[in-house]
């Protein structure tokens, strides 16, 4: 008897587990419908076109047949019971196989744009009302401030600050808007980083406000830098399509005399993982992954942890600006990091050192100092 409860109360507790994780219902197109209008609610405007990209390459190399709704039939079985990053590794693995680049991560690609196929699936965007505050844009420009020194100062950077326009040129305000600015550095024509920031209020494109979109000129390595001007593009994703703004030929200031790194790329990557995954876990709420790689004595245990007011129990999102690795050495590491973090409703912007030991041949964390706290509208 005991052991049929038991059975009943862990096959209760997995099905409670399983409820918040969303997959698509591929039996019919209208359950195939339903499930994609709630998990593109979830998304970004950028992954909501990665998804459209990975429904793209399935119908490419995935399916068979001549009519569009045969192809469909087997894009919704292949899909079916699936959480969207299942669908991401999926599309990522299909790439590979056909050797061809394709990353969720990656900025989207026109040559992966979703066939009219897609169109026997009406889905509506539940953020689509709120888009109405930038109807009358035209053009999306951009201010772009820098910050010149004659050190090598970690706090150099420019500030990009993007806006929309309507037809008069005037600046058109909005907010809490699910946008995403994806802004590429180039020099000559190479490309040299790119930084991807929320661009949910008009706030962000104010030089006023001192928010815009930074990027730290550690970023320029004066080995790979041909001249002193890079090319600065800024694209942001609507329902109406993209908007793209370009700054040519900004002077900027290259550090000089860069440090070589003492360690591989791979001991970086791993303990730039450690940090990712930490401060993505505390965005999501999985507060018992984030506590798993910390070793840390002010977290004393999972409690203390996710307390609302002197944990990370109060915080709901999180978004990271930078990661540098600054030594890993004798089985220790020192990491800067900049994040953004929503906690209690109010957002703040975090510039904290993490201190990482290897410990059993993982990475843990087991200390931190937060150098700076400011916050954002």
């Amino acid at each position: 008897m005991n052991f049929f409860k038991y059975l009943i109360f862990t096959s209760l507790l997995f099905l409670f587990s399983c409820q918040d994780e969303l997959t698509f219902n591929g039996k019919s197109e209208e359950s195939f419908e339903k499930s994609m209008t709630k998990i593109k609610g979830e998304l970004t405007g950028i992954e909501s076109d990665k998804l459209g990209e990975a429904i793209s390459i399935f119908i490419k190399y995935k399916t068979t047949g001549e009519t569009d709704k045969a192809k469909w039939y087997q894009v919704r079985k292949l899909m079916h019971k699936k959480t969207i990053d299942e669908v991401f590794a999926l599309a990522e693995q299909v790439a590979k196989e056909n050797n061809f680049a394709w990353m969720r991560n990656s900025a989207p690609n026109n040559e992966f744009a979703l066939p009219k196929v897609i169109d026997t699936v009406k889905i509506e965007d539940p953020n689509r009302p709120k888009y109405e505050q930038i109807k009358y844009a035209t053009d999306l420009k951009i201010k772009v401030i820098g910050y010149d020194s004659d050190s090598d100062s970690e706090e150099d950077y420019l500030r990009i600050y993007p806006y929309f326009v309507n037809q008069s040129g005037e600046k058109i305000t909005f907010s809490n808007l699910p946008l995403k600015a994806l802004v590429s550095i180039k020099n000559d024509g190479n490309l040299i980083h790119t930084l991807n920031a929320d661009f949910q209020n008009s706030s962000l494109g104010e030089p006023s406000k001192l928010i815009g979109i930074r990027f730290p000129y550690k970023y320029l390595n004066s080995e790979k830098m041909k001249s002193d001007k890079v090319d600065i593009e800024c694209k942001v994703n609507t329902p109406e399509g993209y908007y793209t703004a370009v700054q040519k030929d900004f002077k900027v200031y290259i550090p000089k005399n860069k440090k070589e790194k003492s360690f591989s790329d791979e001991e970086e990557n791993q303990v730039k993982d450690v940090i990712k995954h930490f401060i993505n876990s505390i965005g999501s709420r999985q507060l018992d992954t984030a506590f798993a790689v910390t070793r840390n004595p002010k977290w004393k245990n999972i409690s203390a942890f996710s307390d609302k007011s002197a944990g990370f129990g109060g915080v709901s999102s999180t978004e990271i600006y930078d990661l540098e690795v600054e030594n890993i050495e004798n089985n220790k590491s020192k990491i800067q990091t900049e994040f953004r973090l929503v906690r209690n409703g109010e957002k703040l912007l975090l510039e904290e050192e993490f201190l990482l030991e290897l410990i059993d041949n993982k990475w843990y964390i087991v200390d931190s100092k937060v150098s700076k706290v400011k916050k954002q509208e």
